[in-house]
């Protein structure tokens, strides 16, 4: 589910699907050159585990990543909307992070911002992080390694302002609700707020 937010007080948006190609042919070498990375590393934790990393248990990697074409859906929305500042609440095995930052790597080298939240990534092995730093993307994600109900409001407090935002953290209502509350201040008007698990109850 994807929500644009806006000044309003009622906003309403719907899921597009968009192409990469025009936006590949404009990109520079470096832009290219990690978005080549981020997807064949993207494309490979979804369908093995890279032997530097470690599963929760066997066939957690398939049921936690995204799959690919998921993965390639949000890349497309991202790039539509060219931005420059991600925020995303979950890391797990970092595919939706490699996703986001194929669609950021076409910001450039020193415009892209990636900022990650996720208390948990030690129950994962650390897997996640090591997927963004084999794929050369430390420079442009930051990982925050507490809870999204804690970190989001200091955020606000700091000033920070994001033009998207990637919600797939916590499934339980209470912390999602409380993440939406803060994703509606820190995401600019007229950014997006990405939902993953939607149909949740």
């Amino acid at each position: 589910m994807v929500a644009q937010t806006s000044t309003s007080r009622h906003h309403r948006a719907s899921v597009v699907g968009v192409t990469c190609g025009r936006h590949r042919a404009i990109l520079g070498e470096w832009a290219a050159s990690k978005i080549s990375c981020a997807g064949s590393g993207r494309r490979a934790a979804c369908w093995q585990l890279p032997a530097r990393l470690v599963s929760r248990s066997g066939g957690d990697v398939q049921r936690v990543c995204k799959p690919v074409a998921d993965g390639d859906v949000l890349r497309d929305l991202l790039l539509a909307e060219n931005p420059s500042t991600v925020i995303e609440i979950g890391l797990a095995y970092g595919s939706s992070a490699l996703a986001i930052a194929e669609a950021l790597a076409a910001a450039g080298p020193n415009e892209a911002r990636h900022v990650i939240v996720d208390a948990y990534q030690k129950q994962f092995h650390g897997s996640g992080w090591a997927a963004i730093v084999g794929a050369g993307l430390a420079g442009l994600c930051s990982l925050v390694q507490e809870r999204s109900q804690i970190v989001l409001p200091r955020l606000l407090d700091d000033g920070f302002v994001a033009d998207a935002a990637f919600v797939d953290g916590s499934h339980i209502f209470h912390n999602v609700f409380v993440d939406l509350f803060y994703l509606r201040e820190l995401v600019r008007p007229g950014g997006l707020v990405i939902l993953d698990d939607c149909s949740y109850p």
